[in-house]
């Protein structure tokens, strides 16, 4: 088997855990205070269209905006038709990417540095 084979499996092996660690129990685990305000924001843009952004307070419009294409999906017009899983989905989703996206340095830092930091951001 060779070296990039390898590297190959190593990183999915990487991605699994990555997926295995924000996945499970989505729906049940209670909200903490970050997502409850991302929630409330998300409402106000899924049941008006209307989203203000402040830059000196919450997260950019990219989560809430991305957030509406699991609403859509889902048929939600309301926030009360719409859950806690599919509120999660898009930041559980961005963190997997970042895990795959630490790919694309591993020319500048080299596959050891790239494999640890990939196992320490799963």
């Amino acid at each position: 088997m060779s070296s990039r084979v390898k590297h190959a499996l190593l990183f999915a092996c990487i991605i699994i855990i990555a997926m295995a660690l924000r996945l499970p129990d989505l729906a049940q685990r209670p909200m903490h205070t970050d997502e409850a305000v991302h929630a409330i924001k998300f409402a106000d843009l899924l049941e008006n269209g209307d989203y203000q952004y402040d830059p000196r307070e919450y997260h950019g419009p990219t989560l809430n905006y991305f957030t509406l294409i699991p609403a859509w999906m889902s048929s939600a017009s309301y926030i009360a038709e719409f859950n806690e899983v599919g509120l999660r989905i898009v930041p559980v989703s961005f963190g997997i990417l970042l895990v795959l996206l630490l790919l694309s340095i591993n020319t500048g830092l080299g596959y050891p540095s790239v494999i640890s930091a990939a196992l320490l951001t799963a």
